[in-house]
């Protein structure tokens, strides 16, 4: 129902804060250019995942400046196991993150730009 969704993104909201703080040293590491490349995956999907990494070491693509960001922890584990940096926060369920991506929330909000970390240093 809408008011489950607006109970998922009320979490996602009040853990923003945090879950920047957390992330934010993640999407440094890992970007290239200032460009990284973000999935999402849960275990549903892993099968795809595995394929991508697998085709993309094949043919001598960089991987490293992709995040991943699993929706449980069998999906991180594997993730980390083909040598993709991920995130997962608990703070955050997994029921938040599909409704977030099924709804195509601004990956830009979840990453902001430079220019947001030079204003929330302020």
């Amino acid at each position: 129902s809408i008011e489950q969704h607006w109970d998922m993104l009320r979490v996602y909201f009040d853990n923003i804060d945090n879950v920047l703080k957390d992330l934010k040293p993640v999407a440094n590491k890992v970007a290239k250019n200032n460009t990284i490349i973000v999935m999402t995956c849960n275990m549903g999907q892993s099968e795809l995942m595995i394929n991508f990494v697998c085709n993309a070491k094949a043919k001598g693509l960089d991987i490293d400046n992709i995040l991943v960001f699993p929706t449980d922890e069998e999906t991180r584990e594997l993730a980390q196991g083909l040598g993709l940096t991920t995130f997962h926060d608990e703070k955050v369920s997994e029921d938040t993150f599909i409704m977030l991506f099924s709804f195509g929330i601004s990956f830009s909000f979840i990453f902001p730009s430079e220019e947001f970390w030079e204003i929330a240093k302020r």
